[in-house]
């Protein structure tokens, strides 16, 4: 959560000043009425840049689409090219090549640890089901189970009974029982090898109970209906957590307060109590035989006094802390409520993650496809018989290009979102009578697609610059970690720049977000928005530091209320049908519908911390361009207790209403 103010003290000074408009003109204050209709486009430099690359990854995707095959990852292919699961076109120089793989759906490895351990050299082949009972008789294997594990062009006939050692025919015995991963035949009990990876995975295949799968899946299968009923409970009941949040908020807030300080005074008194009876004890001992006293129970004495001094030091600063903070934790309060009364006014604002979600995973979904062509786009290799894929400098190139497309386009999908929240919440601040808001946020999309698309390219391509950094420092990472001989300082340098990356990338997020909403307010472009938002944010730290802890403490507390009262809904309804369902594990439906009551509270909350950010940021511009006397404040009655002014103000909203009302009076008679 952010947010900004225009004064250090917790009450707000009314500050006379003039405000430019989106085309630089200036205004009188008094014409202010919200969000800005005279603009003009901003930042087109930037939205013609991502329209040009976003016709580079089209390119690139056409390619893609003209040498690429996904079932290379879905099925996997043998060791001559193969593509397992489908018919095949011949490879030059690769005897095994372009044979008909239709029945044959999945990979058998003669080693399998040469799926993670390129040095080993191993053929894999393509084999219609995986071994599932312990054979060393590879003809019996053929003939019984109808498992063929060697090569193509060798006869059953000729199937050798024993073979102890793989080569370029068939595999080495015992065959062991195996599993289907992803159409990958693995071993259950896998051979220990060096590798912590493999071993650890061995150790969850062995874990793993056959029927445990089929269990889950089929009561996936059975219990589907159950599942939707309780994702619509979930969905209902994260309304309902959102309503009422605009009225327990208060009562959460002051109880985490009274909580940290009571906790905090009772750690303290702990501490004390223990080392006062470590302290009577020696001091008693000492006086009946100084020769009782052992150096533990000195040392104890000491160890608790520590802590106890320690404890208290943290508790004098937690105390003084709320006692600093109580005016900004009840200006916290106050748009918790005030943020409850704008969706109260705009409620399809709840439903805007909705449309955002399928955006996103539409988009996302196609962008991820069009990366699998791409990745399996990569020409055959043949060498001794045997075909690999190895990507050359321009692929290698062409698959980060496209990744950092998806970054981009993403952040401009969720950027977009937040401009319409602003828009939408600033128009229903700013407007006196909340009855003639018309359609807000259509209002507010129409406004960001005719003017700041680029704005939100721009916004957009900063966060996604930081994420493929993130991205190609664990890449480098992982390079460094599976090779010998890197030291553990140049291991450590990565982890701290890894995170370092990871903070810049959440303050230019917060730092974007605020800028967002200067956008929708003003109009004005991405750096001066961004520019404006950070002066205010570090004018404004201690505010900042109330929204964003308490806060995010509250919006915390909201979402795992939910997901707790669907869990008791979900068990209760589940305990009825479980009978009747044919349930194996009761906890099935209920993990989906938990899971799902977590996402969609979470992408409500996500409106309801942008409609408090954009409440407090039009808060202290409704401050800084009116007195609340001569120019009466556009905010309600609860924000104006935190405005330096606010009984004047209170007082001329009073007389203001009554002379509207007298006038309405004299308006009738007339009549």
């Amino acid at each position: 959560m952010g947010g900004c103010c225009c004064s250090r003290e917790t009450k707000i000074e009314p500050i006379n000043t003039k405000v430019k408009s989106a085309n630089d003109d200036q205004i009188e204050e008094d014409e202010f009425d919200g969000p800005l209709e005279d603009r003009s486009c901003r930042d087109v430099l930037f939205l013609l840049i991502m329209i040009a690359f976003i016709g580079g990854m089209g390119y690139f995707s056409f390619l893609a689409f003209l040498g690429g095959n996904p079932n290379k990852l879905l099925h996997g292919t043998d060791s001559w090219g193969n593509v397992c699961a489908q018919p095949n076109i011949g490879i030059p120089d690769a005897q095994h090549s372009g044979r008909d793989m239709t029945q044959k759906t999945k990979v058998y490895y003669f080693d399998f640890t040469s799926l993670a351990n390129p040095l080993v050299q191993s053929l894999r082949i393509c084999v219609s089901d995986c071994p599932s009972v312990t054979s060393s008789d590879l003809s019996d294997l053929a003939t019984t189970h109808g498992v063929k594990l060697c090569r193509y062009d060798k006869l059953v006939g000729t199937y050798p009974n024993a073979h102890l050692i793989a080569d370029d025919e068939c595999p080495a015995t015992p065959i062991e029982p195996h599993v289907s991963l992803v159409n990958r035949c693995i071993p259950k009990t896998l051979i220990k090898v060096g590798k912590s990876v493999i071993s650890s995975f061995s150790t969850i295949l062995n874990s793993l109970d056959a029927d445990f799968v089929a269990k889950v899946c089929s009561d996936i299968s059975n219990c589907w209906q159950i599942i939707l009923y309780l994702c619509a409970i979930a969905f209902g009941i994260s309304l309902i957590v959102i309503f009422l949040l605009k009225f327990f908020a208060c009562l959460l807030i002051w109880i985490m307060v009274i909580g940290c300080v009571l906790g905090s005074l009772a750690a303290s008194a702990y501490c004390w109590y223990n080392w006062y009876g470590y302290f009577s004890y020696v001091k008693e001992t000492e006086l009946k035989d100084a020769s009782l006293v052992t150096s533990v129970d000195i040392e104890t004495r000491q160890t608790w006094l520590i802590y106890a001094s320690v404890v208290s030091g943290i508790a004098l600063i937690v105390c003084l802390v709320m006692l600093v903070m109580r005016k900004r934790i009840q200006l916290v309060v106050q748009l918790f409520m005030e943020a409850g009364s704008a969706l109260g006014k705009i409620p399809m604002l709840l439903f805007q993650p909705i449309w955002t979600i399928i955006i996103l995973i539409g988009t996302i979904g196609g962008l991820l496809y069009i990366f699998a062509w791409m990745h399996t786009s990569a020409p055959p290799i043949v060498k001794d018989d045997v075909v690999t894929y190895e990507a050359d400098k321009i692929l290698f190139y062409t698959k980060w290009y496209h990744v950092f497309g998806m970054l981009w386009i993403s952040q401009f999908i969720l950027a977009c979102q937040q401009v319409v929240i602003a828009g939408a919440i600033a128009t229903w601040y700013f407007k006196r009578d909340k009855s003639k808001m018309g359609f807000p946020i259509c209002a507010s999309l129409k406004r960001l697609i005719c003017y700041h698309l680029g704005s939100v390219a721009f916004g957009s391509l900063i966060i996604a610059i930081v994420q493929l950094a993130r991205m190609i420092l664990g890449y480098i990472h992982q390079k460094v970690n599976n090779k010998p001989g890197v030291g553990a300082v140049a291991k450590f340098i990565l982890k701290c720049l890894k995170c370092l990356l990871w903070c810049f990338e959440k303050f230019l997020k917060y730092l974007n977000r605020n800028a967002y909403i200067e956008i929708a307010i003003y109009g004005y472009s991405f750096c001066k928005s961004a520019k404006k938002a950070f002066l205010l944010l570090v004018a404004n730290v201690l505010r900042v530091a109330a929204i964003n802890s308490v806060g995010f403490f509250v919006l915390f507390l909201a979402k795992v209320g939910t997901v707790a009262i669907v869990g008791i809904v979900g068990l209760e309804f589940i305990k009825i049908v479980q009978t009747t369902a044919g349930l194996n594990f009761f906890w099935v439906p209920l993990l989906f519908a938990c899971s799902f009551a977590f996402f969609i509270s979470h992408c409500f909350l996500q409106v309801y911390e942008m409609t408090i950010d954009t409440i407090f940021l039009c808060f202290c511009e409704d401050c800084e361009r009116n007195d609340g006397v001569r120019k009466p404040y556009f905010m309600s009655k609860g924000l104006m207790a935190f405005v330096e002014n606010s009984k004047e103000a209170l007082d001329a909203d009073k007389e203001r209403k009554k002379t509207k009302a007298l006038a309405k009076v004299i308006t009738k008679t007339m009549n």
